[in-house]
């Protein structure tokens, strides 16, 4: 950068690290240079003064969600297995958080990603690995693109399908969808696939209603409730499909605390099947995902089927 510039290797790191001390021309001609290069400065080289940190993150989507945590536990252990130390950053959903955790770690210099992402688009989760930082996506899938790195998703449309066709056998005509948002490629498919089971069992469309929540937490699960119990005696489903146990769990705790009677009132399925949703006051079914571990490669893991019934049957 110096000869392209003819400016000193000092000027170049003030206008990084103290850009008050460089005149306004020279620091554009300096932040020009960084973006055509394709500059990414290396911060553990930085603070350190030495090789490249041995670290692999892992972005989880949040890290209160008990089956992100799984999936961190398993990213642990082939990590102490390999010697690398492991940072984990929850984003929480959030597309500028996710971005600036994702520049943070190509600035430290890390040698893999492992996300969740918000958005599986995101030009920069293609960027990273033509700067040489691996990324590995995962529970998520990008249709259609060739990806310059691996991914690691559960089959989403199976899932869905498994726990439509469940409640459908039980004799229930009018059905529930609760989970959102619509924009993460999970609660899409489960909701696509439960249109299209119903549909392919004889219903109408109109049969499948479709409770979206604006995150797939517990007490979004208790509002969802909240406006099922309120739907016209007529219009109210006798069932729900909840687009994980979080949900389903918030939809099965409004229905006790209102006298509704689980499942004679309303039959729930719940999908990843946590630890606790077999505690639950009235014992949640739920569509167990094989746990992902993360490994170099593609695959896709199928759902092992609706658990043993409890609050649908």
């Amino acid at each position: 950068m110096r000869p392209f510039l003819g400016v000193s290797l000092s000027t170049v790191s003030n206008v990084l690290n103290r850009p008050s001390r460089v005149n306004e021309d020279t620091g554009a001609k300096v932040e020009h240079a960084i973006a055509v290069l394709c500059f990414v400065r290396n911060e553990s080289t930085r603070q350190f003064r030495a090789a490249k940190a041995a670290s692999w993150p892992t972005c989880c989507s949040t890290a209160s969600n008990p089956s992100f945590m799984d999936v961190a536990q398993g990213v642990e252990d082939e990590a102490y297995e390999s010697d690398f130390s492991l940072f984990i950053c929850s984003i929480d959903e959030d597309p500028t958080r996710e971005r600036t955790y994702l520049r943070r770690l190509e600035e430290r210099g890390v040698q893999g990603v492992l996300i969740t992402p918000v958005d599986v688009d995101d030009e920069l989760l293609d960027d990273l690995p033509r700067r040489a930082t691996p990324v590995v996506v995962l529970d998520r899938t990008r249709a259609g693109t060739a990806l310059d790195h691996c991914s690691v998703s559960v089959d989403d449309v199976l899932g869905g399908r498994l726990a439509t066709q469940h409640l459908l056998e039980l004799g229930h005509e009018r059905v529930a969808f609760v989970g959102g948002p619509s924009r993460l490629g999970q609660v899409a498919d489960r909701c696509d696939v439960a249109y299209s089971t119903l549909t392919e069992s004889g219903l109408s469309r109109d049969r499948l209603v479709d409770i979206a929540t604006s995150a797939l937490t517990v007490s979004q699960g208790r509002e969802a409730g909240s406006r099922i119990l309120g739907l016209p005696p007529e219009l109210r489903p006798t069932a729900a499909f909840g687009a994980n146990d979080l949900v389903a769990m918030g939809l099965l705790q409004r229905c006790v605390t209102s006298g509704l009677r689980v499942p004679q009132d309303l039959a729930i399925v719940g999908y990843d099947d946590f630890h606790f949703a077999a505690a639950a006051s009235v014992p949640l079914t739920s569509v167990r995902q094989t746990a992902l571990r993360a490994r170099t490669g593609r695959g896709q893991a199928a759902p092992e089927g609706t658990s043993r019934c409890r609050s649908c049957a």
